[in-house]
């Protein structure tokens, strides 16, 4: 089936090279955390090379959630942006998933799609300019792994780690599901399918180092399921309460977090900044 680890790896690549975007308004004041995601591709034969895959926003919702806004950066010559928003709760559980597409010049989006999960079930929705659809509720098996069918881009450390925070793995492995969504079109109902494909291993705990401190991580493995046996395992370590801090796995490419800046304590490790519009007292008052 479609919907499985090769299709994590198709978009781990594909996430390099399609859709250019846009920086996103937040409220300054509600900031919690900013970063980029660097994509690196190493090979024996040539020189490293990266760049800057995913733009993100973290921002406090209440006093136990936050909102997620990721820009997706692609080459400059694709016309649209790309947003992947999530709602997420205090552990950076995800909450809620969805996309946002905007054609060139526009202010409004002109394909949306949300997925809510709560009380073991999954609600979606979608709107395209044929039309919107509501989607059959769905049973929630957790931790999955969320993938809109036919879409090969998305914020992947922001979508792996929300698996991991799903897990709450200290120790051992547990099995892993891929939720698609597709149809939504005229002709095709929107629907929801999950297959179990792979697990999630907690390895172990190490210290990697980032700009200015080491940082204490928790290491986690994606292993395939009975149809990948052949594949690499991806790597994905997560500092603080679920930051993805690095992930590595197949064809020498890597995700490295880079230009974070923190206005709360999320990395123990990591200094508190200045939020944008703030004084320093105000800041350490927050």
């Amino acid at each position: 089936m479609k919907h499985s680890v090769t299709i994590m790896r198709t978009s781990w690549i594909a996430v390099l090279l399609v859709f250019g975007l846009y920086a996103i308004s937040v409220s300054a004041q509600n900031i919690v955390a900013e970063g980029e995601y660097e994509g690196r591709v190493a090979s024996a034969t040539e020189d490293s090379s990266a760049r800057t895959v995913t733009r993100w926003t973290l921002y406090r919702k209440s006093l136990k959630s936050y909102t997620l806004k990721s820009e997706i950066v692609g080459p400059p010559d694709v016309k649209g942006k790309l947003f992947q928003i999530e709602e997420l709760d205090e552990n950076l559980v995800p909450l809620a998933i969805g996309y946002e597409w905007y054609e060139k010049g526009q202010e409004k989006p002109s394909a949306t799609s949300n997925c809510k999960f709560a009380q073991g079930s999954i609600d979606c929705w979608m709107h395209t300019p044929e039309g919107d659809a509501t989607c059959k509720r769905h049973q929630e098996e957790q931790p999955f792994w969320f993938w809109i069918e036919d879409m090969f881009t998305l914020d992947l450390p922001w979508s792996f780690g929300g698996v991991v925070n799903m897990a709450h793995l200290e120790k051992g492995k547990t099995p892993m599901f891929v939720l698609t969504l597709g149809g939504g079109s005229k002709d095709t109902p929107c629907d929801l399918t999950s297959e179990q494909e792979g697990s999630i291993e907690f390895v172990g705990i190490e210290s990697i180092d980032f700009p200015g401190a080491k940082v204490t991580v928790k290491r986690y493995r994606f292993l395939d399921g009975p149809t990948q046996k052949n594949s690499e395992p991806i790597d994905v370590r997560i500092a603080g309460p679920g930051i993805v801090v690095k992930m590595s796995g197949t064809e020498g490419l890597e995700f490295i977090l880079t230009n974070y800046k923190q206005y709360e304590k999320l990395i123990p490790e990591l200094p508190v900044e200045i939020r944008p519009g703030r004084s320093v007292r105000e800041n350490q008052n927050k």
